[in-house]
């Protein structure tokens, strides 16, 4: 059996966590510019790493499958996790909105026109459960990881990729953003839709930082401060440009940022230093973490529809206070109360497996 890595299964929690701060924090979106909108501004940024270190999680585990399994094996079981995983969240998330479209938020256009047709195109174009756009989006990595798996050695070609992938997907856009450099320049000169991906970069990056990592103590100590100083300006400008705007402009604390995609890897890579101290906690916290890492898929395909429950049958003032003044509380809520029915979950599944295998 292959040695479990720990930073890895941190990350994996902490991301998941991540995901859920950021849906609990949506007022930033709103048109308040008061005290809290200022805190879920921070948050936001602080926890926007969360969708790219899955990515780069992904990455890492996957570039290099074909030490483990055949390219059909690797689809079979992507297929089997991921594919079944999105259908059926996506078929329970349908029904259960249609059928008590009441009892949750932004759910009461479902019931209207349910039915297969209806299932099919929401599904299609992902307006059951938005969130699940990571998993519509690793399907295409997916398709991608045979080629890029061809590369897993070639240290300086992957180099290149990631620099280029670096300037064409986050840098150009900025300047653009920015006003720097003209719209129509950039999609006519760099209108390259491999190298355009944030979400490859972030797939590859993980994939190159787990099989080259950066060990030397000043260089990671670099990254770190590069990081931070990248989340510092990253926060800086979401807050000046939309400190006094109407509606809420994303660009800058998102995925698609420069800053971001620095700040994401920095992340990475000082985790990985973490590995030998990980390594050296307890069997009994290393297990447990195991086990929260295990159920972190569960905890992402259902916390929306959770909060959105919340949103409707929550009627303590109090509590809706406390979640709104401090939403890392409704957070760690809504990643307990979600993480316990997973591992409900899945002890149910173990038991009827065991049963099953017995007779």
């Amino acid at each position: 059996m292959a040695k479990r890595i720990h930073y890895m299964d941190a990350l994996n929690v902490l991301s998941c966590f991540a995901v859920v701060v950021l849906h609990c924090t949506l007022h930033v979106f709103g048109a308040s510019r008061d005290s809290y909108w200022k805190a879920a501004l921070v948050l936001q940024g602080i926890f926007i790493f969360a969708v790219p270190i899955f990515f780069m999680l992904s990455g890492s585990h996957l570039i290099d499958y074909r030490l483990k399994y055949s390219t059909i094996t690797f689809f079979k079981r992507r297929l089997k996790k991921v594919g079944v995983g999105l259908l059926l969240a996506s078929g329970l998330c349908y029904i259960t909105y249609s059928a008590f479209p009441n009892s949750f938020y932004a759910a009461d256009n479902f019931a209207t026109n349910f039915g297969l047709r209806d299932f099919v195109l929401r599904f299609s174009t992902n307006t059951i459960n938005d969130t699940y756009w990571f998993l519509y989006a690793i399907v295409y990595l997916y398709m991608l990881t045979p080629l890029i798996s061809l590369a897993k050695e070639r240290k300086k070609l992957l180099e290149g990729y990631l620099v280029i992938s670096f300037i064409i997907a986050f840098v150009l856009p900025t300047l653009v953003y920015l006003q720097v450099m003209d719209s129509t320049v950039f999609t006519s000169l760099f209108n390259w839709p491999f190298f355009m991906s944030t979400s490859t970069f972030y797939y590859v990056a993980g994939y190159y930082f787990s099989r080259w990592p950066i060990r030397k103590t000043s260089q990671v100590i670099l990254i770190s401060l590069v990081g931070l100083m990248a989340l510092i300006t990253m926060g800086f400008l979401g807050y000046r440009l939309n400190i006094s705007a109407e509606t809420y402009d994303s660009f800058m604390i998102s995925v698609d940022s420069v800053f971001c995609a620095i700040y994401s890897v920095s992340i990475f890579v000082v985790f990985q230093t973490f590995e030998d101290k990980l390594g050296a906690l307890s069997d009994k916290f290393l297990r447990s973490l195991s086990v929260i890492a295990s159920v972190t898929f569960f905890i992402y395909l259902f916390h929306v529809p959770f909060i959105n429950w919340l949103g409707i049958n929550l009627h303590s003032e109090w509590l809706i206070g406390l979640f709104y003044k401090y939403p890392l509380t409704k957070a760690v809520f809504v990643f307990v109360v979600v993480g316990g029915i997973a591992l409900v979950w899945n002890g149910v599944k173990l038991r009827v497996s065991t049963l099953f295998k017995t007779h």
